[in-house]
């Protein structure tokens, strides 16, 4: 499983809320590896759940999935408007789409605590997510 966050600074207090979050949900604990435009939090054992959480603006999204060889089955994308992701063809893939504006009008890269409302766990807990665990 890889949970990507899409921009240049990302604060290690978020990196650390994220963690604790996957923690919460998957029992999986992960560790960041950095790079220039991102930061990709993997889970251990890497092989955990054939998932990719992609989070960012809709050009930063496309992007990703331009540039990068997606060898998990299933995407989730957190990002803002999911039609120019959606030219992307990513044949054999399931994919979900999950906007930034959640019913509350909060947005989560701004509100970490959006992570704990009823609303994402919802998505989260779905059986999309569900299946592709084996829970």
């Amino acid at each position: 499983m890889k949970y990507v966050l899409l921009r240049k600074k990302v604060f290690a207090e978020e990196i650390k809320s994220r963690q604790e979050y996957l923690y919460d949900i998957f029992k999986v604990y992960t560790i960041p590896f950095y790079f220039d435009n991102y930061v990709e939090l993997r889970s251990i054992p890497e092989n955990f759940g054939n998932i990719i959480f992609i989070n960012g603006h809709n050009g930063q999204v496309h992007s990703y999935l331009m540039s990068k060889k997606i060898e998990e089955n299933v995407i989730v994308m957190i990002t803002c408007y999911q039609g120019l992701v959606q030219t992307v063809n990513l044949n054999n893939k399931k994919m979900l789409f999950l906007h930034f504006f959640l019913s509350d009008g909060i947005y989560p890269y701004e509100h970490l605590r959006i992570y704990k409302t009823d609303k994402y766990n919802e998505i989260i807990n779905s059986n999309l997510i569900n299946e592709v665990l084996d829970k």
